[in-house]
């Protein structure tokens, strides 16, 4: 199988004490950019409907270049696809009721504010989808 190989320089990078590994990712993409066509899931073949969930402040990995990706791709294969993405939330997506902490070893980015509300926007399109 097709991959992008790990920047083995990359060296751990700290957000409010936390380990974020989102600079290993977009620096091993930048790196193995002549792989990552063939890396790359055919999600124009899908038949679902996709919801797209990201944030731009995740601190994991870069969730909203992927998601932006993926919604061009669906694009260009004329399928619809939806895009819920908040520019202050980070990786943890908290829905409506959830208490979800975050986490002691790694950084999320984003706020709790910012989480929920994209939660909610998440939530909200998930509903509606499933109602159909």
């Amino acid at each position: 199988m097709p991959f992008v190989k790990y920047d083995e320089t990359w060296q751990p990078e700290r957000r409010e004490g936390l380990v974020t590994y989102r600079s290993l990712y977009e620096r091993s993409l930048q790196l193995g950019a002549d792989d990552v066509s063939a890396a790359t899931i055919p999600v124009g073949k899908a038949q679902a409907d996709i919801i797209l969930v990201a944030g731009g402040d995740d601190a994991l990995w870069p969730s909203d270049l992927f998601a932006k990706s993926i919604a061009e791709q669906l694009a260009l294969a004329g399928k619809n696809a939806t895009l819920i993405h908040h520019p202050n939330a980070g990786h943890r997506v908290l829905f409506p009721g959830e208490t979800t902490p975050r986490s002691t070893q790694h950084a999320h980015g984003g706020s709790d504010e910012a989480d929920a509300e994209l939660g909610r926007s998440a939530w909200d399109a998930i509903s509606a989808l499933l109602r159909q």
